[in-house]
């Protein structure tokens, strides 16, 4: 693998949050499971037994860290702090050349977008997962991990033949079923399937262009730029709720007067179609954005811009291709950071 084997091994930290890869089964075919309950120590273990495991200690040097053990549905923005600041602290040290971090694949699409905003690094993250329980044979687990701990070998062998020190916050990726993808553009796209993600490039043009219209709405263009995100986090330990809520035939635009009424700082609208709402929907989307809480226009449907709808435009932040979840995270990291 190395050119020259007398450099020192490459070292990588390993940090454990939990999930399906640190599944445990209650049945052998891994439809019935507990998430997160094996240790990262463990989780490693069967991938280094693996036969399809080549790397070499003498080559890597993998340190393991058990951050959390959660279901990923169960992982909040304040966990991911606790994940970001690690990866910070950690990134200081010359001998952390960059971090593998395994998690749940239902919220991975949210944790990747919170880490390439939040964490301040020139070092690579990778997030990788599994749809098969760990203990499980034959699990995804096994060439997932694998996979991922080798491309990060390849890129920080990289980096350092060229010396790089990029300080752009796009060093996160996620690796899944043989593929290595930008973390700030991967969505999950089946309940069950190996190949369960895919990466959509037109959401990151799309997440900067939201970034610019959230700003104009609250006012903080002049306190934070998208690439200085990671510095104005910092500290921050609470998040404003962002509520989602769906439209479909006959919904109830009282949902919306419940939040509002609950004193929610903002609203994600997840639209039909091209982002498309009734009539009732749109009369009340105008009154709430008049009273100065931010609504952001997305679709359900999980490919493809909503539209540039001049009434909607007027009375709501055109999300783009950015899908709900995603725009909820960066709604609420920003009224978080203008609330400071």
């Amino acid at each position: 693998m190395r050119s020259n084997k007398s450099e020192k091994p490459l070292s990588i930290l390993l940090i454990g949050t939990g999930g399906t890869i640190a599944g445990v089964s209650n049945n052998n075919i891994g439809t019935d499971y507990r998430s997160g309950e094996s240790d990262i120590g463990d989780v490693i273990d069967r991938v280094k037994a693996s036969p399809s495991f080549c790397i070499s200690p003498d080559e890597v040097n993998i340190t393991e860290l058990n951050l959390f053990n959660k279901n990923s549905d169960d992982i909040s923005l304040s966990d991911l702090m606790k994940l970001t600041e690690l990866i910070n602290t950690h990134s200081k040290r010359d001998e952390c050349d960059g971090f593998v971090v395994t998690h749940g694949t239902d919220t991975m699409e949210e944790s990747s977008l919170f880490l390439s905003l939040s964490v301040a690094s020139p070092k690579p993250v990778i997030l990788t997962g599994s749809m098969i329980p760990g203990d499980i044979p034959g699990s995804d687990s096994v060439p997932n991990l694998a996979g991922a701990i080798s491309a990060m070998t390849h890129m920080i062998e990289e980096k350092k033949a060229t010396h790089s020190n990029d300080s752009s916050h796009n060093n996160i990726y996620v690796y899944f079923n043989g593929r290595l993808m930008n973390g700030i553009c991967i969505r999950k796209i089946s309940t069950n399937a190996l190949d369960s993600f895919m990466e959509y490039k037109a959401e990151a043009i799309s997440l900067h262009n939201l970034f610019d219209n959230i700003c104009d709405f609250i006012g903080l263009h002049n306190v934070c730029s998208m690439d200085d995100i990671a510095n104005n986090i910092k500290g921050l330990r609470s998040f404003p709720s962002v509520p989602i809520i769906p439209f479909y035939m006959d919904a109830d635009p009282g949902m919306l007067d419940y939040y509002v009424n609950h004193s929610v700082k903002g609203l994600v609208i997840a639209g039909a179609g091209a982002g498309e709402f009734s009539v009732e929907f749109i009369d009340r989307i105008r009154q709430i954005t008049g009273s100065g809480i931010p609504v952001i226009r997305t679709s359900k449907i999980k490919n493809g811009p909503v539209n540039e709808n001049g009434t909607l435009n007027s009375i709501s932040i055109n999300g783009g291709c950015v899908t709900p979840e995603k725009a909820a995270i960066l709604l609420r990291i920003l009224l978080a950071i203008n609330n400071v």
